[in-house]
């Protein structure tokens, strides 16, 4: 157990910023990003890319989706587009630039924890999931990294 921990630590002594269009997140050097390019739908949300950022030989992958909307995005609004129950209370927090939501939960035996973010009109919809038989190790890593997120200002 305390290797894993360390070796999760040491994940994030040393990291690289990766930019996207919409916004920039710093990623540990050991860990990789795929992207996925999405095409474009007609409506209001503007999709761009699903993002998969994952150690090699770690436990879980972080997936994340971007949405920009021509208009700034409410407390309101964004807590509608959670798929958490109402009576669930969900805290407003901030990570790096942006702010949301954060929930977790375990289903099917995977452990998921779940980020909504906005920053005006730019919105990002954050997984992380992993087999919830592994102790979270990665956790930290992850919140660091969405913690470094900082907005594309055109």
């Amino acid at each position: 157990m305390l290797a894993l921990l360390m070796l999760a630590i040491s994940a994030s002594a040393t990291a690289e910023i990766r930019s996207f269009p919409l916004f920039s997140i710093d990623v540990p050097t050991e860990w990789i990003c795929d992207i996925e390019e999405r095409p474009t739908p007609s409506g209001l949300l503007l999709q761009g890319e699903l993002i998969s950022i994952y150690r090699p030989d770690g436990i879980g992958v972080l997936k994340m989706s971007t949405y920009d909307v021509p208009y700034p995005v409410s407390q309101d609004r964004l807590r509608m587009l959670t798929n958490v129950e109402r009576s669930t209370v969900l805290e407003w927090q901030d990570w790096g630039d942006f702010s949301g939501y954060q929930y977790s939960y375990v289903e099917n035996q995977s452990f998921f924890k779940q980020w909504w973010l906005s920053n005006e009109g730019t919105i990002l919809l954050i997984t992380y999931e992993s087999s919830d038989n592994e102790p979270q190790v990665e956790i930290g890593t992850i919140e660091e990294m969405l913690n470094s997120i900082k907005i594309n200002r055109i």
